[in-house]
């Protein structure tokens, strides 16, 4: 029976992994990045922050941003901050980690929402998206000047929820 030494066999099977491309230093993550042996398949970005709907279970071995890091759009880790302050253009709006998909809007007031998770940007407190796509005041919304009161108690009780969360 062939006896090998530890150390021969920890060295072989180094040289092994680096000829194939499989080793990466720990040093050798970017910055913001750290190396785990078994990260998530489908890792935090900025343009999908809470990470994808569907992913699988399996790990991947490499350099992923370190915590309180999101991948941007060039492949660099920057600060949360950074990455939701390039998000949100349009007036009015502010980046939502997890509501994106399910926004008041003036047609729809209170959405009934699932349970999946996607950030993104969405109207800010008190607003609601117009059919045009902007974040408007109630009172701006189609029919907004309704003198109904099932009109307006139902309006006013979406404001107080809208301003309680």
């Amino acid at each position: 029976m062939l006896q090998f030494n530890e150390n021969f066999l920890l060295l072989l099977l180094g040289v092994v992994a680096l000829s194939r491309g499989l080793y990466i230093v720990k040093d050798e993550c970017p910055p913001n990045e750290e190396y785990l042996l078994c990260g998530s398949a489908c890792p935090f970005n900025c343009s999908s922050p809470s990470g994808p709907v569907v992913c699988s279970d399996d790990c991947v071995e490499g350099c992923f941003c370190k915590s309180g890091f999101l991948r941007n759009e060039n492949g660099t880790c920057v600060g949360v901050d950074q990455c939701i302050g390039e998000q949100c253009l349009n007036e009015n709006e502010v980046y939502d980690i997890c509501n994106a998909s399910c926004e008041p809007t003036c047609a729809d007031p209170e959405p009934i929402c699932t349970k999946i998770c996607a950030g993104g940007c969405i109207c800010a407190d008190g607003l609601l998206r117009n059919d045009a796509g902007d974040c408007v005041s109630i009172d701006k919304c189609p029919g907004g000047n309704s003198t109904d009161p099932g009109f307006l108690n139902k309006y006013l009780e979406v404001i107080n929820k809208i301003l309680q969360v």
